[in-house]
């Protein structure tokens, strides 16, 4: 996945939960789990209601594996350094 694919969003969160998000899904990490991890709200009033686990163990392990992620991707990604970038 290369978080260069996606479109800039008007929110700075939307923009960070997104490649996160997509992330997650395709790692095969639990859906609710990500929610949670994104501080969404279930849009079920059922599922909210019954659905109380915050699921901490899961979301340990998957933030671990996304900051792996994003420092493998960080090596291996062209850098450019800030003072080229800004005059």
């Amino acid at each position: 996945m290369c978080l260069a694919n996606y479109p800039s969003q008007s929110s700075p969160t939307s923009s960070t939960d997104e490649p996160f998000s997509t992330w997650a899904h395709e790692a095969g990490y639990n859906s609710d789990a990500i929610e949670r991890q994104l501080a969404h709200a279930p849009a079920d009033k059922v599922k909210a209601a019954y659905l109380r686990s915050e699921f901490m163990e899961l979301r340990a392990t998957m933030m671990q594996a996304w900051a792996d992620w994003l420092d493998a991707t960080a090596t291996t990604a062209d850098m450019i350094a800030l003072h080229q970038v800004v005059k």
